[in-house]
Formats: C-alpha cells, structure tokens, sequence
C-alpha cells in the first residue's frame, strides 16, 4: 500500500510539473494587425458614436494584452490617450486609415493633409504615400495639434454653458 501511495504521489508530482511547464512553453502570440472594423455597428471608444466613415476610422492597439480600441476619427483617438492617461500610450500599434484607399496603415508612418471633412471635425487625413502639391504633417505634428482642438472646443462648450 506504501509502494501504491508512493507511485500516485510520483505520478501526481509529474503530472502536476508537465502541465506547468507545457502552458508556460506556450507563449501566448499577441495580434498586433488591424482588426477589421463593422462600420454603421461599431462604436468609438472615445465618444460612443457609431463608426460610419471608413475613410477616416483609426485603431489603437495594447502590445501588452492585444487588445483592440475603434474610433471614428484619429483624434478620438489620440485625446483617448491623454483623457484616459493610457501610459502605454508611446508602445501602441496605431492604425489609421488611408483617406483615398481605407486602408488601414501604420500612422506613425502615414503623411497627413489638413482641411479635411473628418467625422469628428480634427480637420486631417491620413495618406500611405506623401501627397505632392500640398504640404504634408507628421504624425506628431498631428497629434499636438488635434490635443490642442480637443481643448479648444471643450473650452468653446464650457463659454456657451455659462
């Protein structure tokens, strides 16, 4: 019976360390690519409307857990960052789309126009490839810049409410 006991706690102690080490050698891959966005359903994380306007769409995406964040307008989601102090915000993958084609692309890379209709009136639209004839932005020179809209209408709001 001692012989028994032993050999079921043995087999427990393998069994046990196994199942460890198979669930830990499985790195879990995290999707860092563009999810596709169901426009007229989906929804902006950052000012709940529905996403409709493809041509202008962005996605924000967690390298840490892969998770996906929609908005209707790139600068939805460059003041999500700052409103809901994401501190993973310089490690994001951030997609937006290419005004011409909707194609989703990187928009660090991207080349931006101004004087754009967009969804939520930050005024840029996103290009794969430098537009000729028209000056070009970075991606940081947008994202200051749309910071700054957010502010201006937000205090523009608060002097029609009083």
């Amino acid at each position: 019976m001692k012989d028994f006991n032993k050999k079921r706690r043995d087999f427990l102690i393998f069994s046990s360390a196994a199942t460890i080490m198979f669930f830990t050698g499985c790195e879990r891959k995290i999707d860092l690519s563009a999810r596709k966005i169901h426009f007229d359903r989906d929804i902006c994380d950052r000012c709940k409307m529905v996403i409709s306007i493809k041509n202008y769409a962005a996605q924000i995406i967690d390298p840490k857990d892969g998770k996906h964040y929609n908005f209707d307008d790139l600068g939805c989601a460059v003041n999500w960052f700052k409103e809901k102090d994401i501190a993973w915000e310089n490690e994001a993958v951030v997609y937006v789309a290419d005004v011409q084609t909707s194609e989703m692309i990187d928009a660090r890379k991207a080349f931006y126009t101004d004087k754009a209709n967009s969804p939520m009136n930050f005024g840029f639209a996103a290009h794969k490839l430098e537009q000729s004839g028209v000056e070009n932005f970075n991606y940081e020179h947008v994202k200051i810049r749309m910071v700054e809209i957010a502010r201006e209408k937000k205090k523009s709001m608060s002097h029609h409410k009083s």
